[in-house]
């Protein structure tokens, strides 16, 4: 659990609705707007509201990774597993396998990750697999990277 206390802004978060909201009425058709809005509802109503969003554009890489993490945090891996793997995610495959008990194949996917690190730039989804497979002096190193890189935080 987050201690809201230790976070910058502890306003952050109903300010970041309002100005998703005030995006929305000045283009109420912005996919992307609209694709933010869904993270300030709860998971439950992200899997609906996600397959909309994708009714109007079944292309829209945002809502297609979004929907695919409200999958993942539900526990529905299969079905998360094949929008990441369409989406070429390969850290939040290696997360599945992780939470699937594969650690094998979540360390081939990392082993892939690091031996060409600029064909999948998430440096964060590296450094997050780097200390879930328990390497976390190569995970300090990704994060750092992250931060040079200003690689956003971000899950997907």
């Amino acid at each position: 659990m987050v201690a809201w206390g230790f976070l910058p802004g502890r306003d952050a978060f109903p300010r970041a609705r309002e100005a998703a909201n005030r995006a929305l009425e000045l283009d109420p058709l912005s996919l992307i707007v609209l694709a933010h809005l869904g993270w300030f509802l709860p998971v439950d109503k992200q899997l609906e509201y996600y397959k909309k969003i994708l009714e109007m554009d079944s292309e829209f890489q945002p809502a297609q990774n979004y929907l695919a993490n409200a999958y993942f945090v539900k526990g529905k891996y299969d079905k998360a597993f094949d929008i990441y793997e369409k989406l070429d995610r390969q850290p939040q495959i290696g997360d599945i396998y992780i939470k699937t008990k594969k650690i094998s194949e979540a360390r081939q996917i990392l082993n892939k990750l690091l031996e060409n690190p600029t064909q999948f730039p998430d440096s964060c989804g590296i450094a997050r697999l780097c200390f879930l497979l328990g390497k976390k002096n190569e995970g300090f190193e990704w994060l750092e990277k992250a931060c040079e890189d200003k690689n956003r935080l971000y899950w997907g």
